[in-house]
């Protein structure tokens, strides 16, 4: 695990973060709210909101932009991209080298530098397309 002790870590702060790498998943706002809120009775659902930026912002948390201004939040910040199904919306990691091949490229072609892809592909689960009820 990386050093956070560089980063002023509330009480707050610290909860959302142990709510997001406790899941092992992918959180909207609101589920890491319910599951800070365990560990910080009082906790506000602004105060999640502002603790998450401030972790991605720090490194330590990644967010995952879907549309519509909808976010999820991963614990997992080692370079891995993310699959999502269409159908219930479950979300599982994948590593892809084509991925850190990708910033390589345009970081050749554009100059930009500490380039990084996090590619996001949609499809269907493996329980979707079966027709079972997911299982995630």
């Amino acid at each position: 695990m990386e050093n956070t002790t560089n980063h002023r870590l509330t009480p707050q702060r610290q909860a959302v973060l142990s709510a997001v790498r406790d899941s092992r998943g992918h959180l909207s706002a609101s589920e890491v709210w319910i599951r800070a809120r365990k560990l910080q009775p009082r906790i506000s659902f602004a105060t999640v909101y502002n603790s998450l930026h401030y972790l991605c912002d720090a490194g330590l948390l990644i967010e995952i932009p879907f549309g519509n201004d909808a976010s999820i939040f991963d614990g997992r910040i080692d370079p891995h991209d993310h699959a999502v199904c269409r159908e219930c919306g479950h979300i599982a990691d994948y590593e892809c080298k084509g991925s850190q091949e990708l910033a390589r490229c345009a970081s050749e072609q554009t100059g930009y530098v500490n380039t990084e892809a996090r590619i996001t592909v949609v499809g269907t689960c493996p329980n979707c397309a079966d027709g079972e009820q997911p299982r995630h």
